[in-house]
Formats: C-alpha cells, sequence, structure tokens
C-alpha cells in the first residue's frame, strides 16, 4: 500500500524538508494503522527548505511494516527558486507513481492543495483509486483565491474511498454512496505510572497554539473568571511567536485580578514528557473560537485527551458532535469562558476515556481492511 504525506524521520533532520508538522502525529498513527492492513510505502514529496545544499532521493525503513521514501531535492534562495523545486519534487511524484502502481490499485493520499491536479491526474491516465484522506478543508481555514476554492471543492469527484475525521466533512463535501471510514485522529492510549498533583484540586489543561484568531487558549483561559480556586488552569504552547506570548501573558495578568482560579503558562513539553503531563491532569480542554473551520476541522488534540485518561471540554461544532466521540465529551454551549466553565461542572467524576481509544483503535482497523481488502 502507498501513502503519501508530507512526513520524515530524524535521520533526514539536516536535510529540513517541508512537512506537514501539525499533523505528525496524525500521520504516524495512520502509518501504523494502514501497516495492520498491509506493508506500507510512505511517499514524501517534501523540498528542502534549506537555502543551499543538494540532498538525494533514498528510502528510510520507519518499521518492519512500513519504508519512507523521499524525492531528490536541492536548496534555493530565490522566489523562482522555490517554485522551481516545488514543481520538481510534483514532477518526481507524479512520475514515481506512474512507474509505480498498477491500474486500480488503491493509494492514500494525504489532502494537500499542492497535490490535487496530480491525484486527478494520476485517476484518469493510469486508472488509480485515489482514497482522499480529508483532515479538513483548507480554503474554509485559510483565505485562497476563489479558483482554488472551488478547486478543493470539485477535486474529491475522483476519490475512491475517503478517510474523514467526522461526518460532518462527509455532509459538507456531499460524497454520494462513495465509501468511507472515520478516523478522527490518533487513537492511541498513553499510561504512565504517575501520580496527579496530590493538592486536592481540579487541573484542567489546554495544549495548543496561542493564535489570537483561533482563540483556543484564549477562551480556556477566560474560563478562569468562571471557577473557584478549587481549580488551576494549565497552557502548554509550543507554537507561538514572541510577540503572541507577550500579548498572552498580559491577558493572563489581566484574568488574574478577577479570578481566584490558578492560570498556569508550563510552555512547550514534548513527547513523554508532554504526555506525562497531560496523564496527571483531570481535564483537557479542546477550545476553539467559532469559524468557518468549526464543522469541516475536528480538533484532533480531544482524542489526545482522551487517551491519557482526561475528562474533555468541546466545542460546540458538527465535527465533533458528528465523530465517534461525539458522546464522550462534555461540550459548551457558546464560545465564552463561561460556558466552558459550565461544561467543566458538569464532567462526571470518572470516565474511561482510554478504553474507549483502545475500542475505536480495534474498529477502525477493522474498517479498513474492509475497504482494501
Amino acid at each position: 500500500m502507498k501513502y503519501i504525506a508530507f512526513y520524515d524521520t530524524p535521520e533526514l533532520k539536516i536535510e529540513n524538508r517541508y512537512v506537514n508538522a501539525a499533523a505528525r502525529g496524525v500521520i504516524e498513527y495512520m502509518i501504523e494503522v494502514l501497516s495492520s492492513v498491509e506493508d506500507v510505502e510512505v511517499i514524501s514529496p517534501g523540498r528542502t527548505l534549506n537555502k543551499k545544499g543538494i540532498y538525494g532521493s533514498g528510502t528510510v525503513e520507519l518499521t518492519d511494516k512500513a519504508m519512507l521514501t523521499f524525492p531528490f531535492t536541492f536548496g534555493v534562495r530565490t522566489g523562482i527558486g522555490r517554485l522551481f523545486s516545488l514543481l520538481w519534487t510534483q514532477l518526481w511524484l507524479f512520475l514515481y507513481l506512474f512507474f509505480h502502481t498498477k491500474r486500480g490499485e488503491k493509494v492514500v493520499f494525504y489532502h494537500s492543495l499542492s497535490l490535487m491536479s496530480i491525484i486527478t491526474l494520476l485517476s484518469k491516465i493510469k486508472g488509480i483509486k485515489p482514497v482522499l484522506e480529508f483532515r479538513e478543508i483548507y480554503s474554509d481555514i485559510n483565505k485562497v483565491s476563489k479558483r482554488l476554492t472551488k478547486k478543493e471543492h470539485n477535486y474529491y469527484n475522483c476519490a475512491y474511498a475517503f478517510i474523514f475525521p467526522s461526518e460532518a466533512i462527509k455532509n459538507h463535501l456531499d460524497i454520494g454512496d462513495t465509501p468511507y471510514v472515520l478516523a478522527p485522529g490518533s487513537y492511541i492510549s498513553h499510561t504512565y505510572n504517575v501520580s496527579g498533583f496530590n493538592d486536592n484540586k481540579t487541573h484542567l489543561v489546554y495544549a495548543g497554539n496561542l493564535r489570537r484568531d483561533k482563540g483556543g487558549a484564549y477562551l480556556a483561559a477566560d474560563a478562569a473568571e468562571f471557577l473557584s480556586d478549587d481549580f488551576i488552569i494549565h497552557i502548554l504552547s509550543g507554537s507561538y511567536s514572541e510577540t503572541a506570548l507577550s500579548k498572552f501573558e498580559d491577558y493572563i495578568k489581566t484574568l488574574k485580578q478577577k479570578t481566584n482560579c490558578e492560570i498556569v503558562f508550563e510552555g512547550a513539553k514534548f513527547g513523554d514528557e508532554f504526555f506525562s503531563f497531560l496523564s496527571r491532569c483531570d481535564v483537557g480542554l479542546a477550545t476553539q473560537n467559532d469559524g468557518a473551520f468549526s464543522n469541516t476541522s475536528f480538533p484532533s488534540k480531544i482524542l489526545t485527551y482522551m487517551g491519557c485518561g482526561l475528562s474533555v471540554v468541546a466545542p460546540p461544532i458538527d465535527a465533533v458532535r458528528f465523530s465517534p466521540i461525539g458522546s464522550d465529551v462534555s461540550e459548551y454551549k457558546v464560545f465564552t469562558g463561561n460556558a466552558v466553565a459550565d461544561a467543566v461542572k458538569r464532567l462526571p467524576k470518572t470516565n474511561n476515556n482510554r478504553e474507549r481509544v483502545k475500542e475505536l483503535d480495534l474498529e477502525l482497523k477493522e474498517e479498513l481492511k474492509k475497504l482494501f481488502i
């Protein structure tokens, strides 16, 4: 099986190839899930972001059932050079798939605006069967041209099947009877032999970026005004500029004057330190602002929280409601700190979220076997 996604490994770090960093966890999980069906070749068409250097094509073994293939690439300094570099990697991907696939072969593509034309062309002239992994509709999130918006909303017609995070995107695209499976994110559970904070307080955690437009960290912090000193809110983020951090810290200072609920900015945590910290908390906050992206973009942090055993507060959006975990979370009714706090207070004292994630992992693997075999 071939899986097309922008991905790399630590061995390729010096090459600084373009990868989908935000989707790394989901891509790694999908590699593991697809590997349960058959051996997987991950094909990453990422070009180097370095300004100089020449890096050869090659393969790297990921696991005993998965390997990574990547193209020759070269560093550039100018805008024209970057365009040429991008066009080269796209041509490489087209030629690689043209000569290394069979007519009727099912190929999984992680959704990328830059690959839409290649996928459509290969389905027409080579006869591959694209399985399109839609995690979000980019033209709903970012400002793009009307032409590109129309193209994104039309190209999915070439799909043999889909992988969606939620029924919400399926309904938005109107795919008819085309087969699909639901895979909201990473169904991985994390168990650590760690105790809580042992202070008789309820610890809430938000893990994500500090972007003001998406508002997740700000809305999480807003809940503090409506919570007592029996609660502590932790904010984890490794994705921010110095300006964004300064503005957020000023915002927290203002909030602290209105409440006895403690708000702590924890900075960045990665790997085991990150999952271990989450496991010590009680509630995961999957907060975000309302927006055009809301109903077609599933907040994957929900599954991260559940896999660490946390109860979850989630936004009132179709992407969550119509996902496999829609009934497993506490939804805030409107996009305000007061509503988030109310959702926290409604949570039961215990949950079985780790077990639920394990169940969903097994279900997904069975559904994918039916799709590919």
